[in-house]
């Protein structure tokens, strides 16, 4: 009896650990999450996940590189992405209402804009004259002043904080509506260009928000990239790359005018 006792025990204090380690994101940082695709020139559809940012007041989709350009000049000319709506339980659904955004690698208009061909980022405009949905205003979006310092990602990394993965796997992609999934993991190494963590991710967890929890708080440090099935490890690019890159996108619009 005691040893079942003692069983029971070590069950209610472990799920008692996974449910403290779970966030509590509120809707208003899930809604800035979206899923989107897009279809290739292969004619298929590619999942992902994007972060909306809002600069100077307009809005930004940021995402992977490789979402928009799966192979050498294969940009496509659009992508859907499918909007959110709060639940009652604080969580977020995406779709089944989508907005079209049409963006183009021409310098002239700078719709589209591959953040640096060093780096797995793509910032897309969603300026209503490229969006086509008649609620361009209800996008959620995340200040970009919320973007950390590389130093500040790694005093936070010092913590061995849990990280949490927020996105669309694309397992679940013949749903029309879904609610985003969270998975868990730790840091492994910090980089200034890469983050190393061992959170499972999918593919169309590409772009995805790695958030990191230190006290109770939650820090936005990385976009997901990549994942190495042998090693079990997977790959962000550190979120203070993505200030860099909109303070350039904005001087090559100064230059522009």
């Amino acid at each position: 009896m005691i040893r079942l006792f003692q069983i029971i025990s070590l069950i209610i204090l472990l799920c008692t650990i996974v449910l403290e380690a779970q966030p509590s994101l509120g809707p208003g940082t899930k809604g800035v999450v979206y899923r989107i695709n897009r279809k290739s020139d292969a004619d298929t559809t590619l999942e992902a996940t994007g972060i909306v940012f809002k600069e100077n007041g307009n809005l930004f989709l940021i995402t992977n590189l490789h979402v928009v350009n799966p192979s050498p000049g294969d940009y496509g000319d659009s992508l859907i992405i499918y909007l959110n709506r709060n639940l009652p339980n604080n969580d977020v659904l995406s779709g089944p209402k989508t907005i079209t955004v049409f963006f183009s690698v021409d310098s002239s208009n700078f719709v589209f804009y591959p953040l640096c061909d060093s780096v797995d980022l793509a910032l897309i405009a969603l300026r209503e004259e490229n969006t086509r949905h008649e609620q361009y205003d209800s996008i959620n979006s995340l200040a970009t002043s919320t973007l950390i310092s590389i130093d500040k990602i790694k005093m936070i990394a010092n913590t061995n904080p849990i990280v949490t993965v927020v996105g669309y796997p694309s397992k679940y992609k013949q749903l029309i509506e879904r609610t985003p999934e969270y998975v868990w993991g730790n840091l492994a190494s910090i980089g200034d260009r890469l983050i190393q963590f061992d959170a499972p991710i999918w593919p169309g967890n590409s772009g995805s928000p790695l958030i990191a929890r230190v006290e109770k708080k939650y820090f936005l440090i990385g976009v997901v990239c990549s994942y190495n099935p042998v090693g079990e490890i997977a790959y962000a690019i550190p979120t203070s790359n993505i200030k860099v890159c909109f303070n350039q996108y904005f001087e090559m619009i100064k230059l522009k005018k």
